[in-house]
Protein backbone atom coordinates (compact mmCIF):
# COMPACT_ATOMS: atom_id res chain seq x y z
CA UNK A 1 0.00 0.00 0.00
CA UNK A 2 1.37 3.38 -1.00
CA UNK A 3 1.42 5.97 1.79
CA UNK A 4 -1.56 8.30 1.20
CA UNK A 5 -0.63 11.90 0.51
CA UNK A 6 -2.04 14.50 2.90
CA UNK A 7 -3.80 16.33 0.08
CA UNK A 8 -5.69 13.11 -0.71
CA UNK A 9 -6.70 12.57 2.93
CA UNK A 10 -8.05 15.99 3.74
CA UNK A 11 -10.58 17.84 1.62
CA UNK A 12 -9.33 21.12 3.07
CA UNK A 13 -5.62 20.43 2.53
CA UNK A 14 -5.20 22.98 -0.26
CA UNK A 15 -6.98 25.54 1.93
CA UNK A 16 -4.41 24.78 4.65
CA UNK A 17 -1.55 25.31 2.18
CA UNK A 18 -3.11 28.57 1.00
CA UNK A 19 -3.53 29.80 4.59
CA UNK A 20 0.04 28.89 5.45
CA UNK A 21 1.27 30.59 2.28
CA UNK A 22 -0.57 33.79 3.18
CA UNK A 23 0.78 33.71 6.73
CA UNK A 24 4.34 33.10 5.52
CA UNK A 25 4.05 35.79 2.84
CA UNK A 26 2.93 38.26 5.50
CA UNK A 27 6.03 37.53 7.61
CA UNK A 28 8.37 37.78 4.61
CA UNK A 29 6.78 40.97 3.31
CA UNK A 30 7.07 42.55 6.76
CA UNK A 31 10.83 42.03 6.52
CA UNK A 32 11.01 43.16 2.86
CA UNK A 33 12.06 39.73 1.62
CA UNK A 34 12.17 39.12 -2.14
CA UNK A 35 14.47 36.12 -2.66
CA UNK A 36 13.70 33.08 -0.51
CA UNK A 37 14.73 29.43 -0.17
CA UNK A 38 12.22 26.77 0.82
CA UNK A 39 14.84 24.53 2.43
CA UNK A 40 12.47 21.61 3.14
CA UNK A 41 10.04 21.88 0.25
CA UNK A 42 8.27 18.52 0.48
CA UNK A 43 5.87 18.30 -2.46
CA UNK A 44 6.58 21.89 -3.52
CA UNK A 45 3.15 23.37 -2.87
CA UNK A 46 4.23 26.07 -0.45
CA UNK A 47 7.12 27.07 -2.72
CA UNK A 48 4.78 27.50 -5.68
CA UNK A 49 2.26 29.41 -3.53
CA UNK A 50 4.95 31.92 -2.58
CA UNK A 51 6.16 32.20 -6.16
CA UNK A 52 2.65 33.03 -7.29
CA UNK A 53 2.66 35.83 -4.72
CA UNK A 54 5.66 37.44 -6.40
CA UNK A 55 8.61 36.03 -4.42
CA UNK A 56 11.66 34.64 -6.21
CA UNK A 57 11.72 31.12 -4.76
CA UNK A 58 14.30 28.32 -4.80
CA UNK A 59 13.10 24.97 -3.43
CA UNK A 60 15.20 22.17 -1.91
CA UNK A 61 14.12 18.65 -0.94
CA UNK A 62 16.39 15.66 -0.14
CA UNK A 63 13.81 12.85 -0.08
CA UNK A 64 13.57 11.07 -3.45
CA UNK A 65 9.81 10.47 -3.40
CA UNK A 66 8.98 14.00 -2.24
CA UNK A 67 11.45 15.44 -4.74
CA UNK A 68 9.61 13.64 -7.55
CA UNK A 69 6.29 14.98 -6.26
CA UNK A 70 7.72 18.50 -6.12
CA UNK A 71 9.18 18.14 -9.61
CA UNK A 72 5.79 17.12 -10.99
CA UNK A 73 3.90 19.81 -9.11
CA UNK A 74 6.30 22.63 -9.98
CA UNK A 75 6.38 21.60 -13.64
CA UNK A 76 2.70 22.50 -13.81
CA UNK A 77 2.95 25.67 -11.71
CA UNK A 78 2.26 29.00 -13.43
CA UNK A 79 5.47 30.57 -12.03
CA UNK A 80 8.96 29.07 -12.36
CA UNK A 81 10.63 27.69 -9.22
CA UNK A 82 14.14 26.20 -9.28
CA UNK A 83 14.29 22.83 -7.50
CA UNK A 84 17.36 21.09 -6.04
CA UNK A 85 17.66 17.70 -4.39
CA UNK A 86 19.63 18.63 -1.29
CA UNK A 87 19.02 18.60 2.45
CA UNK A 88 19.47 21.29 5.06
CA UNK A 89 23.11 20.52 5.99
CA UNK A 90 24.17 20.68 2.32
CA UNK A 91 22.48 23.93 1.29
CA UNK A 92 25.67 25.99 1.14
CA UNK A 93 27.33 23.40 -1.14
CA UNK A 94 24.61 23.80 -3.77
CA UNK A 95 23.21 27.32 -3.44
CA UNK A 96 25.37 30.40 -3.81
CA UNK A 97 23.02 33.12 -2.62
CA UNK A 98 22.86 35.54 -1.06
CA UNK A 99 19.15 35.20 -0.32
CA UNK A 100 16.95 37.46 1.76
CA UNK A 101 15.48 34.51 3.64
CA UNK A 102 15.40 30.73 3.98
CA UNK A 103 12.79 28.69 5.80
CA UNK A 104 12.33 25.12 7.05
CA UNK A 105 8.86 24.48 8.44
CA UNK A 106 6.98 21.38 9.68
CA UNK A 107 9.72 20.23 12.09
CA UNK A 108 12.21 19.68 9.25
CA UNK A 109 15.13 20.72 11.46
CA UNK A 110 14.11 18.24 14.18
CA UNK A 111 14.49 15.36 11.71
CA UNK A 112 18.26 15.84 11.93
CA UNK A 113 20.58 14.76 14.71
CA UNK A 114 21.79 17.48 17.12
CA UNK A 115 25.11 17.76 15.26
CA UNK A 116 23.30 18.05 11.93
CA UNK A 117 20.93 20.64 13.40
CA UNK A 118 23.90 22.89 14.07
CA UNK A 119 25.32 22.30 10.59
CA UNK A 120 21.90 22.96 9.07
CA UNK A 121 21.54 26.32 10.77
CA UNK A 122 25.07 27.23 9.78
CA UNK A 123 24.34 26.26 6.16
CA UNK A 124 21.21 28.42 6.19
CA UNK A 125 23.19 31.34 7.61
CA UNK A 126 25.87 30.98 4.92
CA UNK A 127 23.43 31.45 2.04
CA UNK A 128 21.76 34.50 3.62
CA UNK A 129 22.45 38.13 2.84
CA UNK A 130 23.67 40.29 5.76
CA UNK A 131 20.77 40.56 8.23
CA UNK A 132 18.92 37.89 6.22
CA UNK A 133 16.29 35.72 7.88
CA UNK A 134 16.13 32.02 8.69
CA UNK A 135 12.60 30.94 9.60
CA UNK A 136 12.26 27.66 11.52
CA UNK A 137 8.98 25.87 12.28
CA UNK A 138 8.97 23.53 15.29
CA UNK A 139 6.47 21.61 17.37
CA UNK A 140 6.13 22.35 21.07
CA UNK A 141 8.76 19.80 22.01
CA UNK A 142 8.87 20.92 25.64
CA UNK A 143 5.18 20.09 25.99
CA UNK A 144 5.48 16.81 24.08
CA UNK A 145 8.42 15.65 26.21
CA UNK A 146 6.57 16.62 29.37
CA UNK A 147 3.34 14.81 28.47
CA UNK A 148 4.92 11.84 26.63
CA UNK A 149 1.63 10.78 25.04
CA UNK A 150 2.04 7.33 23.47
CA UNK A 151 -1.13 7.02 21.36
CA UNK A 152 -2.70 9.88 19.41
CA UNK A 153 -5.82 9.37 17.23
CA UNK A 154 -5.60 11.39 14.02
CA UNK A 155 -8.33 10.74 11.50
CA UNK A 156 -11.43 8.69 10.76
CA UNK A 157 -12.80 9.42 7.31
CA UNK A 158 -14.02 8.12 4.00
CA UNK A 159 -11.68 8.35 1.02
CA UNK A 160 -12.82 7.34 -2.47
CA UNK A 161 -15.60 5.22 -0.96
CA UNK A 162 -13.29 3.48 1.53
CA UNK A 163 -12.87 3.94 5.26
CA UNK A 164 -9.60 5.37 6.53
CA UNK A 165 -8.32 5.33 10.09
CA UNK A 166 -5.14 7.14 11.09
CA UNK A 167 -3.33 7.28 14.42
CA UNK A 168 0.14 8.04 15.74
CA UNK A 169 2.31 6.01 18.08
CA UNK A 170 5.20 7.86 19.73
CA UNK A 171 8.14 6.06 21.29
CA UNK A 172 10.16 8.39 23.50
CA UNK A 173 13.84 7.51 23.77
CA UNK A 174 16.66 9.26 25.62
CA UNK A 175 17.75 11.45 22.69
CA UNK A 176 15.03 11.01 20.08
CA UNK A 177 11.39 10.19 19.41
CA UNK A 178 10.23 7.55 16.92
CA UNK A 179 6.95 8.88 15.55
CA UNK A 180 4.94 6.33 13.57
CA UNK A 181 1.73 7.09 11.72
CA UNK A 182 -0.54 4.10 11.03
CA UNK A 183 -2.88 4.15 8.02
CA UNK A 184 -5.70 1.57 8.04
CA UNK A 185 -7.62 1.57 4.77
CA UNK A 186 -10.75 -0.57 4.30
CA UNK A 187 -11.71 -1.65 0.81
CA UNK A 188 -14.55 -4.12 0.16
CA UNK A 189 -14.45 -5.40 3.74
CA UNK A 190 -10.70 -5.97 3.79
CA UNK A 191 -8.25 -3.82 5.73
CA UNK A 192 -4.79 -2.86 4.56
CA UNK A 193 -2.24 -1.37 6.93
CA UNK A 194 0.66 0.90 6.16
CA UNK A 195 3.04 2.65 8.53
CA UNK A 196 5.24 5.68 8.10
CA UNK A 197 7.93 6.25 10.74
CA UNK A 198 10.00 9.37 11.32
CA UNK A 199 12.75 9.86 13.88
CA UNK A 200 12.77 13.27 15.53
CA UNK A 201 15.47 14.83 17.69
CA UNK A 202 13.51 17.25 19.89
CA UNK A 203 14.51 20.91 19.85
CA UNK A 204 13.54 23.01 22.85
CA UNK A 205 13.59 26.82 22.68
CA UNK A 206 16.81 26.92 24.71
CA UNK A 207 18.44 24.38 22.40
CA UNK A 208 17.38 26.34 19.31
CA UNK A 209 18.69 29.64 20.65
CA UNK A 210 22.01 28.02 21.57
CA UNK A 211 22.44 26.35 18.16
CA UNK A 212 21.33 29.52 16.35
CA UNK A 213 23.86 31.65 18.22
CA UNK A 214 26.65 29.22 17.33
CA UNK A 215 25.62 29.54 13.67
CA UNK A 216 25.68 33.34 13.76
CA UNK A 217 21.90 33.78 14.07
CA UNK A 218 19.85 35.55 16.70
CA UNK A 219 16.13 35.26 17.50
CA UNK A 220 14.28 38.25 16.05
CA UNK A 221 10.73 37.12 16.79
CA UNK A 222 8.49 34.11 17.30
CA UNK A 223 4.87 33.35 16.51
CA UNK A 224 2.85 30.51 18.06
CA UNK A 225 0.34 28.67 15.86
CA UNK A 226 -1.86 25.65 16.67
CA UNK A 227 0.57 23.03 15.34
CA UNK A 228 3.96 24.68 15.48
CA UNK A 229 5.92 27.77 16.46
CA UNK A 230 7.70 29.86 13.86
CA UNK A 231 11.07 31.20 14.94
CA UNK A 232 12.43 34.10 12.89
CA UNK A 233 16.22 34.14 13.17
CA UNK A 234 18.36 36.97 11.82
CA UNK A 235 21.92 36.63 10.55
CA UNK A 236 23.98 38.72 12.94
CA UNK A 237 27.56 38.35 11.77
CA UNK A 238 29.76 37.31 8.87
CA UNK A 239 29.96 33.53 8.46
CA UNK A 240 33.46 32.37 7.57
Amino acid sequence: MKTPSPWNLYDHWQDHVDDEGRRLAHVLEAHRVHTVVDAAAGGGRLASALAERGFHVVACEPDEALFRQALEHLAGAPVSVALYRVGLPGLAHVLEGPFDAAFALHDALARHSPAEQGRSLEAMARILAPKGLALIGLRDWEGLLRERTFFVPRRVARMNGSRLLMFDVRLFRAQHVIWTTFYLLEQEGKWRVHTSATTYYPITPARLEEAAAAAGLTVAERADYPHETWWVLRRKRLIR
